[in-house]
């Protein structure tokens, strides 16, 4: 009971200690502190330093042909304009037309024309189209779109350089 009796004081000193709390007058802040304190969340958001969209000319004609597991290749033209919006051109080369196949007639390519708006990520390096176009992701280089895949990783392997669109203006 005398060690309890010792301790005791000890015990409360020590916690009062940890309890009291200084208060202290805040910090002037700079004009800088202070415009970043009233901007939106979303500009404070925005990476610092050069991404593809702040640093790089992308907007243009962007022009390839893809792979096709049916077809001889798919003839792609990507606009992509400076208020975010695009216009995709996909033809199918050596595709019979769907309106033509009833009467016979060989078409040697099916178009398909897209108008819509696509949206950059976070980091200012990657395009995502809108659901007119399922969603097609691509990430922007100088002069040059890399298509992606659903996880949004650049196309690797024997056909990867066959996934690019390159700009034609």
């Amino acid at each position: 009971m005398k060690i309890s009796a010792r301790l005791l004081p000890l015990v409360l000193l020590t916690l009062g200690a940890c309890a009291q709390q200084t208060s202290q007058a805040p910090e002037p802040q700079t004009e800088a502190q202070a415009s970043q304190a009233s901007e939106p969340q979303a500009a404070q958001t925005m990476p610092l330093g050069d991404t593809s969209r702040n640093a790089l000319d992308w907007p243009g004609l962007y022009k390839g042909t893809l792979p096709c597991v049916d077809c001889q290749g798919i003839a792609m033209s990507l606009k992509l304009n400076g208020d975010n919006s695009y216009q995709l051109s996909q033809q199918y080369l050596g595709k019979q037309n769907l309106g033509e196949q009833n009467l016979g007639e060989q078409n040697q390519a099916t178009d398909v024309v897209l108008e819509g708006q696509f949206s950059w990520n976070e980091m200012g390096s990657k395009i995502t189209l809108d659901s007119k176009a399922r969603g097609m992701k691509l990430q922007v280089g100088e002069n040059i779109l890399f298509m992606l895949d659903d996880k949004g990783e650049r196309i690797k392997g024997a056909l990867a350089q066959q996934y690019q669109l390159l700009k034609a203006n």
